[in-house]
């Protein structure tokens, strides 16, 4: 299980009190506030960091609500999503059919994001014009739920503009490089010569036992899977 990256959690913001309202589908409108800048300099960073980043984002709101909301599958969701950021293949489902959102503030934004980041996955995997787009309603979805969004908005501006002058799209290699998730703490140097040996000890540390979208070791290998499941290999 993966723990909370220490620039969250030397944020304060992990289980503090909830002092937001929440209707059933308010989502749809808090989506609707993303911000263009974010969406633009997305647009001009590598696929690959840019699924990083969205997910990443979408870590704050898990960790906000940790030991808050009762809701545990967005959690789950997060996690299998950073081991798909190695291969497709640890995914065994990209999402599942959401609950339904009865308006209650600690599961309708886990609900939302959970959704949203299905959305960011599948534009950035395709490239689809909307993928800096999905990671900016990301980033307010978050800010809502956030009573102090300074420490999420000084990391965000960080790594945005750390990601995009690293890893900034290139025609001729639009993907970029597989990004371990210790890449997104800005005070982490970026070093790709290390990132085989955090790649594995980032999948070493999911568990995809009870966690209903990823596949354990054997289906995995049942599907074509070339290696050890679990373990990186460059």
């Amino acid at each position: 299980m993966l723990k909370a990256p220490s620039y969250i959690a030397e944020s304060g913001v992990c289980g503090s009190p909830l002092k937001y309202s929440w209707k059933p589908d308010q989502d749809v409108r808090i989506r609707d506030t993303y911000s263009k800048n974010i969406e633009q300099i997305v647009l001009k960073t590598a696929l690959r960091p840019s699924l990083a980043i969205g997910i990443a984002v979408g870590e704050w709101m898990i960790w906000r609500l940790e030991g808050v909301s009762p809701y545990k599958r967005a959690g789950k969701y997060v996690e299998a999503l950073w081991a798909r950021t190695v291969d497709e293949l640890y995914l065994k489902v990209d999402h599942l059919e959401p609950e339904k959102d009865v308006g209650d503030p600690a599961v309708g934004p886990l609900l939302a994001l959970e959704h949203t980041l299905y959305l960011m996955l599948v534009n950035t995997t395709y490239d689809e014009p909307d993928r800096g787009k999905s990671v900016a309603q990301l980033a307010a979805l978050v800010r809502y739920t956030l009573t102090d969004t300074s420490h999420f908005d000084s990391w965000l501006k960080r790594i945005l503009q750390l990601l995009n002058k690293t890893f900034a799209l290139d025609s001729e290699n639009p993907g970029g490089p597989i990004l371990p998730r210790a890449f997104l703490d800005p005070n982490h140097a970026i070093d790709l010569e290390k990132a085989p040996r955090l790649l594995d000890e980032q999948l070493q540390s999911i568990d995809p036992k009870g966690n209903p979208f990823l596949a354990s070791p054997q289906q995995m290998r049942d599907a074509g899977f070339e290696g050890t499941p679990y373990r990186f290999t460059p």
